[in-house]
């Protein structure tokens, strides 16, 4: 009897940046240009400014340097925005950042179990648990975030299966790609499908309603989609101190290859790309959309592998129509977690997605399961031979083959994965069944100074219940002093026969605001029109803010959390009285209302004699 070898390929269906992802570095170049052109006749421009602040930085993992061209001349300040002052009547006013960027594999070292959930997060990121506008917080969030780690001890275990099942169940809409349009984090939920910034949202928004502090990262990205870079967005999570990358999206679940090119973080995907102010008559302007090319200038070195991998078809001989349980065995041999992504690029037929992702902890071994469905027999008296192969993201290849031919065992779909459930052992579950928690503070919200009581409703029976370590087997009330808590998402664990199920409860801890203004320059002269610099820094979160800038008007703004700062054009002759007075109302969180007022004395000089004697009389009555 003659045998037959027959090879089966599967291309890897993936909107990723594949090509790059075996490369540790990638040098890029990077321009980012835009021209504002004067539509209206007659006009006169005393000076165009322009605050640009999507352009490549520097980074962990990524090295920048810049180079500013602007038509006409114009002064260039560059910190984390560009600056560009133009003080030249002009039709158009043209910039270029052209930037030179050295980006690296972004591969973090997590090398510690944290315990998950948290108890407690660092008070410097505490503004990356809040809901904003996009990465809203609902119930359905909350539940769903909490019956995919339910019974997960491991902080980076947790967000894996969060970035995990965000992206084998939201479908990426490529009829969106090009959409202004961003949908909330409970709509892609409810409609499952999104873009590139709406899947990291969601996914963010369920780090954070578990109590995981995590941002929004924008930039670009190369995408075999287009066969070029697109603007493109991602998250960092913050684990043990770090912020490790999850693009949901390209299924990079705890690092990202070195065609992600990061311009900027935030707490969401709201920030503007640029502003623009300017000051004359007769102004229209058409400001178009920044242009942003980006060219590979070079790749270079190979990523590491970072893991072992082996596959075995766990059926050596089948028949016709077969479908061949096929087990993939990942090691970890680094004393740190390595995230893998192991695709089945060699088969006859893969039954479901032919990619798979997991966590390996550090020096952890984990077995992954495919099904592969055998075709249908051409010939009675040939033993066919099937080729399988398995790659990971990292470069390393495994392979196996089996036998499949007529008059031999049939194997059923169902028998395969009765294999694969016994061998991957999930009906061991760790999950508290049959109870309900409802647990929840006695106000909505508190002052530092304050006390509250947690209070927990159990519906089903438990051992105990914990709240941090202190637990309890009969009444379920805690006394918290809030000066010794944060504001955010905290865990109480009901436990019953080594199993437990969590439930959480929001914490909202309020300082009272207290500003302090700063006012740059302090000296100028009375003729010249100055850019002055305010900076108001508040020790608490403040809201609907209204500013009174005595001889200037009034700024209105929505919120701010630590600091704000904005900068104004004004004549020196309207402080020439030699102080600048500023008038603040505004709200706390909790609603209660404030109100408080600000002088700076400034030195004008150059103010004429006789307003001197004005203001002298003025002074004396």
């Amino acid at each position: 009897m003659k045998k037959l070898l027959i090879i089966f390929i599967l291309l890897l269906p993936l909107v990723c940046a594949q090509d790059y992802n075996s490369y540790e570095t990638l040098n890029v170049e990077v321009n980012v240009e835009n021209t504002v052109e004067v539509t209206s006749s007659g006009y006169d421009v005393s000076y165009f400014i322009t605050e640009l602040s999507f352009f490549p930085k520097d980074y962990p993992y990524q090295s920048v340097s810049n180079e500013i061209t602007t038509q006409p001349q114009a002064e260039v300040e560059e910190d984390e925005t560009i600056t560009i002052t133009w003080d030249e009547n002009s039709q158009s006013y043209t910039f270029e950042v052209k930037s030179e960027v050295e980006r690296r594999t972004d591969f973090v070292e997590i090398r510690n179990k944290i315990d998950f959930p948290l108890l407690e997060v660092d008070e410097e990121v505490l503004m990356y648990l809040e809901e904003t506008e996009f990465i809203d917080i609902n119930e359905d969030i909350e539940d769903k975030a909490l019956e995919i780690v339910q019974g997960e001890d491991d902080l980076y275990m947790a967000v894996f299966k969060l970035a995990d099942w965000t992206e084998n169940n939201i479908e990426y809409d490529l009829n969106t790609m090009t959409s202004d349009a961003v949908q909330s984090s409970s709509w892609v939920l409810e409609n499952k499908e999104g873009v590139c910034d709406e899947l990291s949202n969601l996914f963010i928004s369920f780090c954070r309603s578990m109590g995981i502090p995590a941002r929004f990262v924008s930039g670009m990205a190369y995408t075999n989609l287009l066969d070029d870079f697109g603007a493109h967005g991602w998250a960092e999570v913050y684990i043990d101190g770090e912020w490790v990358p999850f693009d949901v999206t390209y299924g990079m679940q705890g690092w990202i290859d070195p065609s992600h090119i990061k311009f900027e973080d935030g707490v969401d995907s709201s920030g503007s790309s640029a502003s623009f102010q300017w000051k004359g008559s007769n102004l229209d302007f058409d400001i178009g959309e920044l242009e942003i090319d980006t060219d590979i200038v070079s790749a270079e070195g190979t990523v590491s592998e970072y893991v072992d991998i082996s596959m075995e078809a766990l059926y050596a001989d089948v028949g016709e129509d077969s479908y061949v349980p096929v087990q993939v065995t990942v090691e970890n041999d680094n004393n740190f977690y390595v995230p893998v992504r192991v695709a089945i690029t060699k088969a006859p037929e893969v039954i479901g997605d032919n990619v798979q992702s997991i966590l390996l902890g550090p020096n952890e071994e984990k077995n992954i399961f495919f099904i592969v469905k055998v075709n249908n027999i051409l010939e009675e008296n040939v033993i066919y031979t099937t080729h399988l192969e398995a790659e990971t993201m990292y470069g390393g290849i495994a392979e196996d083959s089996f036998n499949f031919g007529a008059n031999k065992e049939v194997i059923t779909e169902s028998d395969a994965e009765e294999m694969i459930a016994l061998l991957s052992g999930e009906e061991n579950g760790e999950v508290l069944t049959g109870v309900e928690l409802d647990c929840s503070m006695d106000k909505e919200a508190y002052y530092s100074e304050e006390e509250g009581i947690l209070t927990c409703e159990v519906d089903g029976s438990v051992d105990q219940i914990c709240f941090g370590d202190d637990c309890q087997s009969d009444s379920f009330t805690w006394d918290l002093d809030m000066d010794d808590y944060n504001s955010q998402r905290y865990v109480v664990i009901a436990e019953k026969n080594e199993k437990v199920k969590y439930e959480y409860f929001d914490l909202t801890i309020v300082d009272k605001p207290e500003f302090v203004i700063t006012i740059d320059p302090l000296e100028f002269d009375y003729g010249d029109t100055i850019s002055f610099d305010f900076n108001l820094d508040s020790t608490g979160k403040a809201k609907n803010i209204d500013i009174d800038i005595a001889e200037y008007g009034d700024i209105s703004v929505n919120e701010i959390n630590d600091e704000y700062s904005f900068t104004l054009p004004i004549d020196g002759k309207r402080f020439a009285k030699g102080s600048i007075q500023m008038d603040l109302t505004y709200e706390d969180a909790l609603g209660v209302e404030y109100s408080e007022s600000f002088v700076q004395e400034v030195e004008v000089s150059g103010v004429p004699f006789y307003l001197k004697i004005v203001y002298f009389f003025e002074n004396l009555f």
